[in-house]
């Protein structure tokens, strides 16, 4: 078996057990191409994206474009003599000349389904949507976004209160395994399946903004749940209450009989935990964040109030999110 040259394109955490897996493998990983550093924290710091600190740690050359489309770039790549392309959140679309450059072709590894949830934020809204089941798409790329052949997927259930976060490490993991198994195919030269997709079957998963966070009391209970995991962590699923902003991070639903108006407070003690009224129903709050805390079970953030918040009602937005993941 012969090992292949591989050209990495990738940019945030999910990419980065994906990087490794490669950099521990039997092929080279001669070049990764990676987002620039951008701004980050209170001081504005340009960071450095988590794929290219590995990539640093290991002494693989690293390449940071604006964009792909000048000559210069692509003729950078080209000299790398990459047999395949494997590409992880990378959040730039290919185009034809850098899909047709490796022999072998180019791989993703997306985070869903396909053709369920195509788009930028798969996983976050995979919970958003009330899907049961999720998992990891390898797909051949083509010109479209996340439209090529299926090569190998992986199925899993989602978490009642699994939150986008934990999610995501789960399914980074899980894309590692099997971009590994498709490398071990081609180094192998056995052939790879391809079945098309049926885009009558698509759905579009859009960038989340931090807009998007904060909750909405008029959803129906099982909604609410679902936008504070799909939230957490970021962009955050946020309220207010007369004591400041407040994130709650986890929660379930407590029932499906309204017993006040939408945002009340309906109890807060040790036996019920803290209960919030929603159109149509009650939602449990299981973990919650102060600014500037640690996330924290909501029984703890109860015991820190100095007052009874019983009866209190907490404001949110007054629309929601697409239900659909379309719009």
């Amino acid at each position: 078996m012969t090992p292949s040259r591989i050209l990495f394109m990738g940019t945030p955490d999910f990419a980065v057990p994906t990087l490794t897996t490669l950099l521990h493998g039997p092929d080279q990983v001669v070049l990764v191409v990676t987002q620039p550093d951008r701004p980050s924290g209170r001081g504005r710091t340009p960071t450095p994206p988590p794929v290219k600190r590995v990539a640093d740690d290991h002494g693989v050359k690293v390449l940071q474009p604006e964009h792909l489309k000048g000559a210069e770039v692509f003729e950078e790549v080209a000299r790398a003599q990459p047999d395949v392309c494997v590409v992880a959140a990378f959040g730039k679309i290919l185009g034809k000349r850098y899909l047709a450059l490796p022999p072998l072709g180019c791989f993703n590894v997306h985070a869903s389904l396909l053709p369920r949830w195509r788009g930028a934020a798969p996983i976050n809204w995979a919970i958003l949507g009330g899907d049961r089941r999720t998992g990891v798409t390898i797909m051949k790329m083509d010109p479209g976004l996340d439209t090529g052949p299926i090569v190998r997927s992986w199925a899993t259930e989602i978490g009642p209160t699994e939150t986008a976060g934990e999610l995501h490490d789960r399914l980074a993991l899980a894309g590692a395994r099997l971009m590994a198994e498709v490398l071990d195919d081609l180094r192998a030269r056995r052939a790879i399946p391809l079945t098309e997709q049926n885009g009558e079957l698509a759905t579009y998963a859009p960038m989340l903004a931090k807009e998007d966070g904060p909750v909405d009391f008029t959803a129906s209970p099982a909604r609410f749940v679902a936008h504070v995991h799909a939230m957490t962590p970021w962009p955050a699923a946020t309220c207010l209450t007369p004591r400041g902003p407040l994130r709650l991070c986890r929660a379930e639903v407590a029932g499906d009989v309204a017993t006040a108006p939408a945002g009340t407070v309906v109890a807060a003690d040790q036996k019920n935990g803290l209960l919030l009224a929603v159109s149509g129903g009650v939602v449990r709050i299981l973990e919650c964040q102060r600014p500037g805390k640690q996330v924290h079970p909501a029984c703890e953030y109860l015991r820190g109030l100095q007052i009874d918040p019983v009866g209190e009602r907490w404001s949110g937005r007054t629309t929601d999110l697409p239900a659909s993941g379309e719009g």
